[in-house]
């Protein structure tokens, strides 16, 4: 039998560091899509400063649009 649940959101990484929190990164997502980034963090940009923030105290701040 197919899987018929196609539902999504829409999700934000914030760079907590900043007052107000500053948007890098939006994305559209299933399940646990939205917390992956910060479970295994990639060569890519988004995941060099997800690695930058971290590296420096600061906190990624995960957000459902």
């Amino acid at each position: 039998m197919e899987n018929t649940d196609h539902s999504f959101y829409v999700y934000a990484l914030k760079d907590g560091r900043k007052n107000p929190a500053q948007i890098f990164y939006i994305g559209k997502g299933t399940g646990t899509r939205k917390d992956d980034h910060l479970l295994n963090i990639d060569d890519t940009n988004k995941g060099i400063f997800i690695r930058e923030i971290i590296q420096t105290g600061g906190e990624v701040i995960v957000s459902i649009l």
